[in-house]
């Protein structure tokens, strides 16, 4: 549990950020569409 809490306190901004994108889940119907939204020329640029 003291790891646990440890990691928590160390990473919040992580924690925050999987918090709301699990929440955004139950408020976003999925469809194919989102797959066109993706720019993975920037994505390569920013991942090099």
């Amino acid at each position: 549990m003291k790891r646990i809490w440890g990691i928590i306190k160390k990473d919040t901004v992580l924690l925050i950020a999987w918090i709301l994108a699990i929440l955004s889940c139950f408020f976003v119907k999925p469809s194919l569409s989102y797959l066109g939204y993706i720019d993975y020329t920037t994505l390569a640029l920013l991942f090099c």
